[in-house]
């Protein structure tokens, strides 16, 4: 076995040498050919953009909007925790969930970082920025259909990978060289860039407007709620306070009936029929039977209810308490203390607003793709099958 596997590769030896010139004309023909080809393709550049986040110490100038959106929660949420005696309003609405309808903003590091990406996946003002730097022509295409499909196509060029090695996300794009390509496309991930970084401004502010609105919202309604709470505790009490009076103009009249002006205790005699009427003069009697008010102090109360009805919310705590709490509502200065801190940090200022560090002169990249090696081993494997094919005839040949 082993003499016949030397024996092959004599053979094989033998071949070679014999064809040698042969094989080193195929093979260097086929070299050659593939390496023309690889210098005639388009030469590819990979333009990349690593997303790096804004210091923590920018982000630190929106901790005021944190503070601020985190009282506007406690606010509201200690407002609707509070019920009233009468929940009308709560129980025909049905309650709010007021942790949905208040958002705290802690807008950090890595807050702004996956507003940034996750508005890049959308890839909307990757396509704004093709139409704004004329890189997708409309002039250029017959329909309306054929230029949106080629806009759509180029956005989807642009991709945003994750990068594992430094942990970070990154925007790149594989384009033929051509001429000003570096010009172009720096200007182009400059429009990208600063875009996405608006529309990140914009997202977000929209948002905390939107929380503002919902507080207000909130607090509009819990208005409502303790202004009918205030009604319907003023009619209770003024039905109570009505059925009193009406018991104290009766025992008054009956009093008046009975000729007892002064509070009076009536003393039964238990040997006779005959009741004596003692006036009450401060000392009480231990063997008081019945207790008679006189008419003067009864009517004297049934005044007093009558100012009452009249003036019920000066003299209900409940009623005062809901008053209370719609005058704080009233002057609540949540809101303007919110829109004041806005003023104060880059989030409403286009110019300094960063959602990510945005340089592209410093962060862009750009490297030369060539795909030489592998054009070169395909033309070797191709060289050797022709010169297998080759041989495999030519001994054919001589043999014949």
């Amino acid at each position: 076995m082993e003499k016949s596997q030397d024996i092959d590769l004599l053979y094989l030896l033998n071949i070679l040498i014999k064809y040698k010139l042969t094989l080193a004309i195929i093979l260097s023909l086929t070299l050659a050919i593939g390496f023309l080809y690889d210098r005639s393709l388009p030469l590819k550049i990979n333009f990349e953009y690593k997303i790096k986040e804004v210091t923590e110490s920018e982000a630190d100038k929106y901790n005021v909007i944190k503070f601020h959106t985190s009282a506007l929660k406690y606010k509201i949420k200690k407002l609707y925790d509070n019920k009233n005696d009468f929940d009308t309003v709560i129980n025909s609405i049905g309650r709010l969930d007021v942790n949905d309808s208040i958002e705290i903003f802690n807008i950090s590091p890595e807050y702004l970082s996956d507003e940034f990406i996750d508005t890049l996946k959308n890839y909307e003002t990757i396509a704004k920025s093709l139409i704004e730097t004329n890189a997708v022509n409309r002039g250029n295409f017959s329909s309306e259909k054929d230029y949106l499909d080629e806009l759509e196509k180029r956005a989807a060029n642009f991709t945003v990978n994750f990068i594992p090695q430094i942990e970070k996300y990154a925007l790149s794009i594989n384009v033929d060289y051509e001429e000003n390509v570096f010009k172009n496309y720096a200007k182009l991930f400059d429009l990208i860039l600063s875009s996405t970084n608006e529309v990140v401004r914009q997202n977000v502010l929209n948002r905390i407007n939107q929380t503002i609105e919902n507080y207000n919202r909130l607090i509009v309604i819990k208005k409502e709620e303790e202004l009918i709470n205030i009604e319907l505790i003023r009619r209770q009490q003024i039905a109570e306070l009505k059925s009193d009076l009406l018991e104290y103009k009766d025992q008054a009249a009956l009093a008046r009936n009975l000729g007892i002006k002064k509070n009076t205790l009536l003393i039964k005699n238990f040997n006779s029929s005959d009741m004596s009427i003692v006036t009450l003069s401060g000392t009480e009697q231990n063997n008081q039977i019945t207790y008679m008010q006189g008419y003067e102090f009864l009517e004297n109360q049934a005044n007093l209810i009558e100012r009452r009805i009249n003036n019920i919310d000066q003299y209900s705590n409940a009623i005062q308490a809901s008053k209370n709490s719609i005058f704080a509502m009233e002057n609540d200065n949540s809101i303007s203390m919110l829109q004041y801190s806005l003023e104060l940090v880059p989030l409403t200022n286009k110019s300094e607003f960063e959602a990510v560090q945005i340089n592209s002169n410093f962060f862009l990249t750009y490297n030369i793709i060539r795909n030489t090696f592998l054009n070169l081993v395909i033309s070797l494997c191709i060289g050797l099958l022709i010169c297998l094919i080759t041989i495999s005839y030519l001994e054919v040949r001589n043999k014949e």
